[in-house]
């Protein structure tokens, strides 16, 4: 019946924002932000798993490096503290949200070692 939408938001910096719409495409609620980060924040991914809204992203809040953030978003658009997915010096960027039922995991380009690999990590972060 709706539609949990998120995208990068140059506005006041380069912010992940949601918003809910419904089937019209009629904003449901106000849009807030996810993610606020000086630097950057980009490449937002979002799933629904029935529940909540998983958003997954990467940002520079850390070191100015690019990590991966998760963080929950209820029914209702309200979103919870982001969790940092990935640790490695250089670059993780471009995550990819799935849902298999019970958790959810995510995919990321990462280039930690000089070589751009595809990385997964799985749940249960962001879960009830």
């Amino acid at each position: 019946t709706e539609y949990g939408v998120v995208w990068q938001d140059i506005r006041d910096s380069q912010d992940i924002w949601f918003i809910r719409v419904d089937a019209a495409g009629f904003r449901q609620g106000v849009e807030g932000v996810i993610a606020a980060d000086a630097l950057l924040s980009s490449a937002p991914s979002i799933l629904w798993n029935g529940t909540h809204y998983g958003v997954a992203w990467y940002d520079k809040r850390i070191n100015n490096d690019e990590e991966v953030f998760f963080a929950r978003v209820s029914a209702q658009g309200v979103a919870g503290a982001a969790s940092r997915l990935t640790n490695a010096v250089g670059t993780a960027r471009l995550p990819w949200l799935l849902w298999n039922g019970a958790e959810f995991a995510v995919f990321w380009y990462d280039g930690r070692d000089g070589n751009g690999e595809i990385y997964f990590t799985r749940g249960p972060f962001g879960c009830p």
